[in-house]
């Protein structure tokens, strides 16, 4: 069982990540000159929706649709306080999931180079 103080852990890292992501998407892509915007903004912020990925990842169950109206809207509804519709939520974590292999990805190469690392046993053989 995850604890609320856990569920603020994770948004504050999810945050973090989002806000740096964010930054680097707006530095390093192209602008668009379309000044229509054909989908409204979304209510839930990116890190809300990546906490509760994680969430069901770790939660044991099977079915992401169940998971959400159970545990999030019925029973986390305290923590998240903006939570829409399952079918509003699903397209809005579509969009999400490029933010997610991102993650992974970063989490790898930083495993990955830790891995890399001497330790302090082979430096002190050389």
């Amino acid at each position: 069982m995850i604890t609320e103080d856990k569920v603020t852990e994770l948004f504050c890292i999810a945050d973090d990540f989002c806000n740096f992501f964010d930054a680097m998407m707006e530095k390093y892509t192209l602008k668009a000159d379309k000044k229509r915007q054909y989908h409204r903004k979304s209510t839930m912020s990116k890190a809300e929706i990546m906490v509760i990925m994680i969430l069901f990842h770790d939660s044991g169950y099977r079915c992401l649709k169940h998971f959400y109206i159970e545990k999030v809207c019925r029973h986390m509804r305290h923590l998240f306080p903006k939570v829409v519709s399952y079918n509003r939520w699903s397209s809005e974590s579509r969009s999400q999931t490029c933010l997610d292999y991102a993650e992974i990805s970063c989490k790898r190469e930083q495993s990955q180079a830790c891995l890399a690392m001497p330790s302090a046993a082979d430096i002190q053989r050389s």
